[in-house]
């Protein structure tokens, strides 16, 4: 039973293969080397041919009974959700397309999107966090993400909290990126009425 967001961090860690931090907690891992603020939950993205690996890994933890919590596409979800106590962890999915680029699918006010992430999304090296190495999605990854979460607007806008975090990733780790380098790569590719 762990008793804080930093103990399944510490644990997370742990695990072979690693599970990959995203959102909030991977910017204060990768920003403050620690964990700066309160959070709500702890968000992992996963391969979805990788799902069944990753669920047995955060059983391990103590979270199951995972349950849909966004599913833009029906029988395909988005965003699955565990608890642990007052402990909750999210596991969004992601595929590889024809051509192994990732990217993951999202509903834009009744459109189906496609948002690609950059090749070096898994491919960044973990950071120390009192002497624990923590796996995070790219600095360049998690910018990408949340600009086209504001873009599409499917889980609302930026919140200044948002807007904040973007200008300190771009200031700290991503001075050296050009704007073009990082836009999302957001492609429309149905209607959701259709699906």
């Amino acid at each position: 039973m762990k008793e804080s967001y930093l103990e399944v961090i510490k644990a997370i860690a742990q695990l072979d293969p690693p599970l990959f931090v995203f959102g909030g907690i991977a910017e204060d891992v990768l920003l403050d080397h620690e964990l700066s603020r309160p959070h709500g939950d702890i968000d992992i993205m996963v391969l979805r041919d990788e799902l069944a690996q990753r669920k047995r890994q955060c059983e391990l933890l103590g979270f199951i009974d995972f349950e849909v919590y966004y599913e833009p596409i029906r029988g395909k979800p988005l965003v699955l959700g565990g608890h642990e106590r007052s402990l909750n962890l999210e596991l969004t999915l992601c595929d590889k397309d024809g051509h192994d680029y990732y990217c993951t699918d999202i509903d834009d006010s009744g459109d189906l999107r496609k948002i690609y992430l950059p090749d070096d999304s898994f491919g960044h090296p973990p950071t120390l966090i009192e002497g624990t190495p923590i796996h995070t999605l790219s600095p360049r990854a998690l910018y990408q993400i949340r600009a086209a979460l504001d873009v599409t607007r499917s889980f609302g806008g930026f919140r200044p909290k948002d807007v904040a975090a973007q200008r300190r990733l771009k200031t700290a780790l991503l001075g050296d990126q050009t704007e073009a380098a990082l836009r999302p790569r957001i492609e429309k590719f149905s209607s959701a009425k259709q699906q």
